[in-house]
């Protein structure tokens, strides 16, 4: 009869695999990059003044990115959100000059909607 050993644990079910550590690391890359171009005030038709790159989610094969952001105060939103999903060429071209990737993903701008949950999570705690 063969002993079950109890503390020893699959590796197969704890294991968090390459690829979710790489997708953070392409994340945080681009999240830099679209940063520091804002920062260089490259694209000077921004809607708003003042433009936060909140988060970026990349897909596991690398092919697509959402890239959250938040304008100051939230003014003009939608136009800063059209403005840069028409413009996401300038975009995949900072990922190509500075990352050594093999795929550019496709990007795809979003309003980043956390601090309005934060919010509605503060007025429903401060009703109880």
């Amino acid at each position: 009869m063969k002993k079950l050993d109890l503390y020893k644990t699959d590796e197969k079910k704890f294991n968090t695999g390459g690829g979710s550590r790489r997708n953070e690391r392409v994340a945080s890359e681009i999240r830099e990059c679209f940063s520091a171009a804002l920062i260089r005030e490259e694209l000077l038709d921004i809607p708003c003044s003042i433009l936060t790159i909140t988060h970026v989610d990349v897909s596991p094969d690398l092919r697509n990115a959402k890239v959250f952001v938040m304008p100051l105060g939230g003014e003009k939103m939608d136009e800063t959100l059209k403005y840069l999903n028409e413009h996401t060429h300038y975009f995949k071209n900072i990922i190509a000059t500075k990352m050594k990737i093999r795929f550019i993903p496709e990007i795809i701008f979003k309003k980043d909607e956390t601090l309005e949950y934060a919010r509605k999570i503060d007025s429903i705690l401060d009703r109880k």
